[in-house]
């Protein structure tokens, strides 16, 4: 059974107003979470939202946002989860094109592990 409109905004505690979904702030905040995202979406179709402008000013954030939260991450990580960045990066057909967008950079934009890393890694093997 779908939710009212007035129960869909108490459930989730958010005023859905387009003012609101469009601001930074609330892009910033709003957009951590694919689960939060789901719920505003579900609350902006009740609200009479199109697909169309609930892809453009919804989830296209929510795909930007969790690029560049996966793109630091394989950064930050390396090994097993760069290669699987750069796996999803080559993969538009399975990604959201923001994502794979951001996730493709992982080819040729990162930076090299110092050198120094490397040499006390071989001494730890030996």
């Amino acid at each position: 059974m779908p939710l009212s409109r007035s129960a869909a905004c108490a459930f989730t505690g958010f005023s859905y107003s387009s003012k609101d979904i469009t601001s930074p702030l609330n892009a910033r905040i709003g957009s951590g979470c694919a689960q939060v995202t789901q719920l505003k979406a579900a609350a902006l179709r009740l609200r009479g939202w199109s697909d169309e402008r609930l892809s453009n000013e919804l989830w296209t954030p929510q795909y930007h946002y969790a690029g560049e939260a996966m793109h630091s991450l394989c950064v930050d990580m390396r090994g097993f989860y760069l290669k699987a960045g750069q796996f999803l990066g080559a993969r538009g057909d399975f990604v959201p094109a923001p994502m794979c967008e951001k996730l493709s950079q992982l080819h040729d934009r990162v930076s090299r592990l110092p050198t120094i890393h490397l040499g006390l890694a071989r001494c730890r093997c030996l």
